[in-house]
């Protein structure tokens, strides 16, 4: 445990030179030709190496609620801002890999998306990052909800 805390900044500083990498490889592909063309927007990638074993990664709703863990919410804006759980914190799935230092170390995360393998994908990729405490959520809003998890819907508390 004590040397995961210690390697956890090494690994941070290694995936924030990476982004910078992959970000200015991105603006070198920007279409200078055409100034007047959207610049694309940067997303990351969510990948780990295929031998990567997270182990189990699958929370379920009522334990999670009744801990008021620290809940990750990965979906778009567009689908955040039709609802989402009250205490959740938003950071969609493409920025996660350069927002890492706005997750809490050593918390539990669990983490809600619009899919089961987006969720996953996410939680594989915290967990490769060192963040090892670090869950999907089965079964996603709905099962919050049913768990008697307070949501927000559309702005209306």
């Amino acid at each position: 445990m004590f040397g995961r805390l210690i390697n956890l900044p090494f690994k941070v500083l290694g995936t924030v030179a990476r982004v910078v990498q992959e970000h200015d490889a991105a603006k070198a592909g920007h279409d200078t030709a055409n100034p007047s063309a959207p610049e694309r927007p940067f997303t990351m990638s969510l990948d780990v190496p295929a031998d990567f074993d997270p182990g189990p990664i699958r929370a379920n709703a009522k334990p999670s609620v009744a801990e008021e863990v620290w809940l990750l919410d990965v979906r778009d804006q567009a689908e955040w801002d039709t609802g989402h759980a009250r205490s959740a914190h938003h950071i969609p799935a493409p920025e996660i890999g350069i927002r890492l230092a706005e997750l809490p170390p050593d918390t539990r995360i669990v983490v809600m998306g619009r899919t089961a393998a987006q969720t996953k994908a996410v939680v594989r990729f915290l967990r490769f990052r060192g963040l090892d405490d670090t869950w999907c959520l089965h079964g996603g809003l709905t099962a919050w909800t049913r768990a008697g998890g307070a949501i927000t819907n559309g702005g209306t508390p």
